[in-house]
């Protein structure tokens, strides 16, 4: 495990591109009460009596890194970080956007929760019209929870349904309803919950277009105001992966993408956009806190197996829960304990303007990259551009670029055209 932080920030200070402290964080809720067959993040089920060690652990974590962050723009290197706490008058921005996902983190005692988001707020403060988000799924969270996360400050609930259909959840290795969907969704809207998301999963086995369409209708009768569109990934180490591997039993690519458009089309019918490949939203409520992710700014990653893009670099924190209680069971005499996945530098953060950027409908502009960068785009920047642009992948309009009706279902092809 690297365990380097930048000691100086020299170089990214003279980059406009670079924006040195966060203004987002995710917290990382590592239990399940069942793990599902196509899973493959870093979640664990059967070992809740690790819970209240973890949270320890993960309260140390934060302390830990916003006392180096503070110490890191008070121009101090490491050293002055390593051992003490800095002061905490010396401010960091507010945070904007916080995140619980997972794993369940509605599965473990909102207490616990609370904890985290308080500690946030003494730390370095959060907006006062922060976007603060919870991960749950039906059965794991008990309804009259609700209320009193709502009261201690989360605002915005993403809800795992997948389908609408029992035969499918079951399939999925889902431990809720239909119904269980459906009751929590209207029992959090009675308690305040105004902003909530529904994940919906596309190219499931033996799933069908009428299948897609009864779920786009389901979420739309449970009055949620924003829906993410997964297509299923069959991922090695999962149960499906031994299933479905060689892809026999699952849809056809081209049904998969035709689910994808009916979905589409059936949710603007319903008022939602799209706003991101994925992504789609009632107006005034897309994900702020993805689109920190899609605009290449930096964020915190706090817990187990949590990913972070701090100070240039993107970092990834141990995998293993037991290694990462032990390390972070030391208190506030903890070093921060991360892999460094990459560094990037100038070319690389102009490579993924266009690459995070396109997943965003509102596409990229020439201008807001000069305002950015500093500079004009390279000259194979403006090549794959004008190329994509003949290929019918992305149109202009104005200085911006967006991907087109073709270019939503060949997006990874439009993000390849941008490597050197």
């Amino acid at each position: 495990m690297s365990r380097r932080i930048l000691e100086n920030h020299s170089e990214n200070e003279a980059s406009p591109f670079y924006c040195r402290t966060p203004q987002s964080a995710y917290i990382h809720i590592p239990f399940c009460t069942k793990k599902c067959g196509y899973c493959d993040f870093v979640s664990f089920s059967g070992v809740e009596h690790h819970i209240p060690i973890y949270f320890a652990a993960l309260m140390n974590e934060i302390k830990v890194t916003f006392a180096v962050q503070r110490n890191l723009d008070k121009g101090q290197g490491v050293e002055d970080s390593n051992n003490k706490l800095s002061d905490l008058n010396y401010d960091l921005p507010l945070l904007q956007t916080v995140y619980f996902g997972g794993g369940t983190p509605g599965m473990v005692p909102f207490r616990y929760l609370c904890d985290i988001l308080h500690l946030l707020r003494r730390e370095v403060g959060v907006a006062e019209n922060a976007e603060i988000t919870l991960e749950v799924n039906p059965g794991n969270l008990a309804t009259d929870q609700l209320s009193d996360l709502y009261q201690a400050g989360f605002n915005r609930l993403s809800i795992g349904l997948q389908s609408a259909q029992p035969q499918l959840l079951k399939l999925l290795g889902r431990i809720h309803s239909p119904e269980d969907f459906l009751h929590l969704t209207e029992y959090a809207k009675m308690v305040g919950w105004q902003n909530i998301s529904g994940d919906m999963m596309l190219g499931l086995p033996g799933q069908s277009l009428a299948d897609v369409q009864h779920t786009v209708e389901f979420l739309d009768r449970c009055q949620v105001t924003h829906v993410s569109l997964y297509s299923l990934m069959v991922e090695p180490d999962t149960p499906f992966w031994n299933r479905y591997r060689y892809g026999e039993g699952l849809p056809a690519p081209e049904l998969e993408r035709e689910m994808y458009h009916t979905a589409v089309s059936s949710l603007e019918k319903r008022g939602f956009e799209l706003y991101e490949i994925s992504n789609m939203a009632k107006p005034g409520y897309q994900s702020q806190h993805n689109l920190t992710y899609w605009a290449g700014r930096p964020y915190y990653g706090f817990g187990c197996g949590a990913a972070s893009f701090v100070n240039g670099e993107r970092r990834s924190n141990p995998h293993n829960l037991k290694k990462y209680i032990a390390h972070y069971s030391q208190g506030e005499q903890s070093q921060l304990l991360f892999d460094v996945d990459e560094i990037i530098d100038l070319n690389e953060a102009m490579i993924e303007y266009f690459m995070l950027g396109f997943r965003r409908l509102s596409g990229v502009s020439i201008t807001e990259f000069e305002k950015q960068f500093g500079q004009h785009p390279p000259v194979f920047m403006l090549t794959a551009l004008a190329n994509l642009q003949r290929e019918g992948l992305i149109y202009f309009d104005g200085d911006s670029a967006h991907l087109s009706c073709k270019g939503l279902d060949y997006a990874n092809q439009v993000f390849m055209a941008f490597l050197p």
